[in-house]
């Protein structure tokens, strides 16, 4: 309880800023600071072209730097020595593909059986500009401008997956701090991306031992990337000794999403996912940008270069504004099933899982609907899998869990059932069996 306590409370303080947007908060939130970076530091984003030769998963780069943020955890703060790290990937239509991530190596003692494990962690929506990357984030602490004010939130959850003794591995994903547009929503670009980025932090062997095991865990953007990485982990990355995955809050049927957000909350993140699709697939592109009016376009363009809070202060903007044809998202996907197929390959939940799974949802969630990851359970279930578990864990306090910030809450109390869930299977103890609600 006093850990659920902790996290609540650094929570609480981390979705002010999400919701206000002011990076001066409660005492449990993150210290931030706006130093800028080095040319040195932002040059290391740009990946030699040609990437050399290699594998997915191989390094390209790894630089030390110094952490500003300091987050609480239940074995209070936790310093951890940090290197960002650029490594080779796969996008969508099998091109290689630089990306960028960071690793955080734990001070704490790993007290469990065999070496100290990895957990692959897949971030949260932070936006699509490149200084909304979560591993410059992690040194600068916090970007006022261009596109802020953002702030590490991730950490939070980092932080106290160090506590626990753990190697932390994140990815930025695609585009988000390196050359290109963050591929926003695109299944296989983040689903690649997590994978990558464990097998990249095991190249690390001073870092990580090569008997390690690995885990994936993410909530939101980064639940549906753990989802998505569930899926193909078995065929993309068999080398990987994956014991199991969490995914939360996960957004897995665009369509649906697109419909209940538009005019909501976050609505105008919405570009996002049509600028990840246009920034991957040309066709979609060549017949989705000529349906935009010019305030559709603006929109785009702006988010492209926006982190999350600053998008979330566009406010509730409904799509049927931004087409010259003055309908919807969904209506002009419905009318066009050649450009409607390029949204669907981002669902998630047709392939069966070969690792056990974890799922949460907040019940009261105000963002993305708990429907997405019902869905989702149910479409796993059906393929008769070897372990789905799933629970609905409402934040304590409803009120807070169905209010603008409820998202965010339901991270937190996802996360706090995720961790024991993640200690179990590093300990090698047997998951449910089939499929289980919670």
């Amino acid at each position: 309880m006093k850990s659920l306590l902790r996290a609540i409370g650094a929570g609480a303080a981390i979705a002010a800023v999400v919701a206000t947007g002011t990076t001066t908060v409660a005492n449990a939130a993150p210290e931030v600071s706006t130093a800028t970076q080095s040319p040195a530091d932002v040059s290391f984003y740009t990946p030699p072209s040609p990437l050399p030769a290699g594998n997915p998963g191989d390094l390209i780069r790894v630089q030390n730097f110094r952490t500003i943020i300091g987050a609480p955890s239940g074995n209070g703060r936790i310093p951890a020595k940090a290197s960002r790290i650029l490594y080779r990937s796969v996008d969508a239509n099998g091109a290689p593909i630089a990306v960028s991530g960071y690793v955080l190596q734990s001070p704490k003692p790993w007290n469990g059986p065999g070496p100290r494990p990895v957990v692959a962690y897949a971030p949260g929506a932070h936006g699509q500009g490149d200084q909304c990357a979560p591993s410059r984030l992690l040194q600068s602490g916090a970007t006022i401008v261009p596109g802020g004010p953002m702030a590490e939130i991730e950490s939070v959850i980092t932080f106290n997956l160090l506590a626990k003794g753990y190697t932390v591995v994140s990815t930025d994903f695609v585009g988000l701090g390196t050359p290109g547009l963050h591929t926003f929503g695109v299944r296989l670009d983040m689903a690649h991306a997590v994978l990558d980025s464990a097998r990249a932090v095991r190249q690390m062997t001073d870092v990580v031992s090569p008997d390690a095991k690995v885990a994936i865990a993410g909530y939101s953007e980064g639940g549906g990337a753990a989802a998505a990485a569930a899926e193909v982990a078995s065929t993309y990355a068999p080398d990987l000794p994956l014991v199991g995955v969490y995914a939360g809050g996960t957004p897995t049927d665009l369509r649906k999403l697109m419909a209940y957000l538009d005019g909501n909350r976050l609505s105008a993140a919405l570009a996002y996912a049509v600028n990840g699709l246009e920034e991957r697939y040309p066709e979609f592109k060549a017949g989705f940008d000529p349906l935009l009016n010019a305030t559709g376009k603006s929109v785009n363009a702006g988010v492209a270069r926006e982190c999350i809070v600053a998008t979330s202060f566009r406010g509730r903007p409904q799509t049927k504004t931004w087409t010259k044809s003055g309908k919807s998202y969904n209506q002009v996907l419905a009318e066009r099933p050649d450009l409607a197929k390029f949204v669907d390959e981002q669902n998630v939940g047709g392939i069966k899982p070969e690792v056990p799974v974890f799922l949460s949802a907040n019940p009261d969630d105000p963002t993305v609907p708990p429907t997405q990851t019902r869905e989702l359970y149910s479409k796993w279930c059906a393929l008769k899998p070897e372990s789905v578990q799933f629970g609905e864990y409402p934040f304590p306090v409803r009120l807070i869990g169905a209010s603008p910030i409820g998202h965010i809450a339901g991270g937190i109390t996802g996360f706090e059932k995720a961790f024991d869930w993640l200690q179990a299977r590093f300990e090698g103890k047997a998951p449910v069996v089939g499929c289980q609600r919670s």
